[in-house]
């Protein structure tokens, strides 16, 4: 009975220490982002005072009205917000239908197709930068949506690679049987 008892309680304890490891993270996690709250309703300079404080008195809450007269925030939101739900528009519907293909599809030199897809997952994204600027600038697409929207139209191998895994894991009678219920 006593064995059963600690037991019970080395249990508790364990689920109290997690807990308040789980605590700390979610505190150092959070840190950041009070402290940027803190620094937008600093006055001028405060932002550097030593010792730095905490929202420090005057509050200044002027400062994001002054953000939205001075910067034309809302245009720059506006602008993050359409290439964001573009981009995810873009990547959903060309990485579904492109790992639906390698993963169902039967074909000769598809898995070798797949493969050297992967293999561009090891070539850094920093070599790239200067070839991908001097093609849009021969193309005449600088300072557009064009170089940033166009690529998540063609798939990321890494989400078409997470897909793929997906629907092989989907036993094929599924489809068959959508087929023959009239899905085409």
């Amino acid at each position: 009975m006593t064995d059963k008892r600690s037991l019970i309680h080395k249990l508790k304890l364990k689920k109290k220490l997690f807990f308040l490891f789980y605590c700390l993270i979610a505190a150092i996690m959070i840190f950041p982002i009070i402290w940027a709250i803190s620094m937008s309703l600093a006055g001028p300079g405060q932002a550097y005072s030593t010792p730095p404080k905490f929202f420090a008195a005057p509050l200044r809450f002027d400062n994001y009205l002054m953000v939205l007269e001075k910067y034309d925030f809302l245009k720059y939101f506006g602008n993050s917000l359409f290439l964001c739900v573009a981009e995810i528009i873009g990547v959903i519907v060309s990485t579904s239908m492109i790992a639906f293909g390698f993963a169902k599809y039967e074909s000769k030199g598809l898995n070798r197709l797949f493969f050297i897809g992967l293999c561009t997952m090891y070539i850094p994204t920093v070599t790239m930068m200067v070839p991908r600027y001097v093609m849009w600038s021969k193309v005449g697409a600088l300072d557009t949506y064009i170089p940033m929207l166009l690529p998540h139209f063609f798939g990321s191998i890494s989400w078409i690679f997470l897909m793929r895994q997906n629907f092989k894991s989907i036993p094929n009678a599924f489809f068959e049987a959508a087929y023959i219920d009239g899905a085409n």
